[in-house]
């Protein structure tokens, strides 16, 4: 056989083992491997989003406990020696008596398929049962009780936790993995009594945002939780062992030029908890500070039409001066509508002046909205607003309320109202921390030049500039803004097909 055929040969029998046993090839960054080293039975990996990798050490060291491997074993001893130089530990001994099983806890069902995709990906696939069975639609089978099965017998199980809530009852575990904190203190330490039983693993990794940590930061200050964490520098993307910095899967270098670039794309008072990973989220001040530019995004003429536009209502519901709240949203979707992000700009406002103004009148302001630029109720795609204010007590403003009031002027019944106006604040992702994902997403799409407002909407304009994520009177007509807004910002509109209204 020709030293040809046999270097191709074994270049194959390379790539086909780093395919089916991914972890084995895997070069670790400092925090990934301080975290993999760490002999702590109950502790965190913590680290800003998308920067430094928590999640793949986390679900690593699951597959490597299962498999009675850990990770870090299978470093080339060069790889090890510069670990002990950096001061780093080397891997210690897995063992067990019987194999053991594992949960991963998600928040949800939707970010668990993320964590089923990247647990896939690590998985040696010659070492597991035939009855572990994947698919990167559905995730693992079966769908409501996801599993891993190794052909030794360790298991992995996929659990969805709401938001404070998991039954672990009955449950003796070898270890449980949360990919985000724990709803409460309470789920956390029902996870650590079934652990607690036979010794075993409490693993945590997230970026403290979108969740109240207060008491994991005081777990972490008693010593009862090890908190690895490091912030989004330059040596924290350079492997251990490598001189060459991470890349993104576009190719590019994790630098200090990607770095800055990341800074830049969050609002200031956000980029210590989002970009670094810290608890605090730094010192209040404008949201939109470096994003939002009056000059370029105030328009005292409309954009000509693309004949492509989508008409979106937003609501925010309040009993005083300016805090009821309804704005014209026009959305331009883009070209590509699995990649693209749409185009937003506000048309108009109806803003009650007194605070005591009835749904009638509410409902009366905003179809005169309407009809300054010769639409109807019907030419919107949708209509969503906040949830009951004061309820029960004479100042009550809801949607439904307006919706009754808005049906009666139209001479529709309430039920044959279309769109009717539902209320943005249900459905998944939308309960702890939804104030924050809205808010970004805002500040993103004015990153990306794809945010402008009419010069006649003097209120959110007012509102913008000042608006620091506090629950003040320049909260209001973001609220209304991001209502609105709500199916762009969780992703629902991509599926429907444009309403070709023409507005101009």
């Amino acid at each position: 056989m020709s030293p040809l055929v046999v270097a191709s040969q074994a270049a194959r029998a390379l790539a086909e083992r780093r395919r089916t046993r991914p972890i084995e090839y895997m070069r670790w960054a400092p925090l990934q491997w301080r975290f993999l080293a760490s002999k702590r039975k109950v502790r965190q990996i913590r680290a800003g989003n998308q920067g430094i990798g928590k999640t793949t050490p986390m679900l690593a060291f699951v597959v490597g406990d299962c498999l009675g491997e850990h990770p870090l074993s299978y470093q080339p001893p060069d790889v090890v020696a510069a670990a002990m130089a950096a001061g780093l530990e080397p891997a210690y001994p897995l063992t067990w008596a019987k194999p053991p099983e594992w949960w991963l806890v998600c928040s949800s069902w939707s970010q668990s398929l993320g964590i089923q995709e990247k647990l896939w990906d690590l998985l040696p696939k010659d070492r597991l049962s035939d009855r572990t069975v994947y698919d990167r639609a559905s995730g693992f089978a079966p769908t409501k009780q996801p599993i891993v099965v190794f052909r030794n017998g360790a298991i992995i199980r996929i659990k969805t936790a709401g938001q404070d809530t998991i039954d672990f009852a009955g449950a003796t575990l070898r270890g449980v993995g949360f990919d985000e904190p724990p709803g409460s203190l309470r789920m956390f330490t029902e996870a650590l009594m079934r652990v607690a039983e036979i010794d075993g693993y409490l693993l945590l990794s997230y970026t403290p945002v979108n969740a109240d940590t207060t008491y994991l930061e005081e777990l972490v200050a008693s010593g009862q939780l090890e908190d690895l964490h490091a912030r989004l520098t330059a040596d924290q993307l350079i492997p251990v062992g490598c001189v060459e910095p991470l890349r993104t899967k576009a190719g590019i270098p994790k630098d200090d030029a990607w770095i800055r670039e990341r800074e830049a794309k969050v609002p200031a008072r956000e980029r210590e908890v989002v970009v670094h990973g810290e608890y605090d989220a730094g010192p209040e001040g404008a949201y939109f500070d470096g994003a939002w530019d009056p000059s370029r995004m105030v328009l005292h003429s409309e954009p000509p039409s693309t004949h492509r536009e989508w008409l979106t209502l937003g609501i925010d519901h309040g009993d005083r001066p300016g805090k009821e709240c309804a704005y014209l949203i026009v959305v331009t979707p883009p070209e590509d509508e699995t990649a693209g992000h749409p185009a937003v700009h506000v048309l108009d406002e109806y803003v009650a002046q007194t605070g005591q103004e009835t749904p009638e009148d509410d409902a009366r302001g905003i179809l005169s909205m309407l009809r300054r630029h010769d639409l109807q109720w019907t030419d919107l795609r949708w209509a969503l607003g906040d949830r009951v204010h004061a309820p029960g007590r004479a100042q009550q403003k809801s949607n439904k309320d307006l919706q009754s009031q808005i049906a009666k002027q139209l001479r529709v019944p309430f039920d044959a109202l279309r769109p009717q106006i539902l209320t943005a604040k249900r459905g998944e992702g939308r309960g702890s921390g939804s104030v924050g994902v809205r808010s970004r997403w805002l500040h993103h799409q004015m990153v990306r030049n794809l945010f402008t407002v009419s010069s006649r909407c003097s209120r959110l304009i007012a509102a913008l500039p000042r608006y620091t994520g506090r629950d003040d009177d320049n909260k209001d007509p973001i609220d209304a803004i991001v209502y609105g807004c709500d199916r762009l910002v969780y992703g629902g509109w991509r599926s429907k097909a444009a309403s070709g209204v023409r507005l101009w």
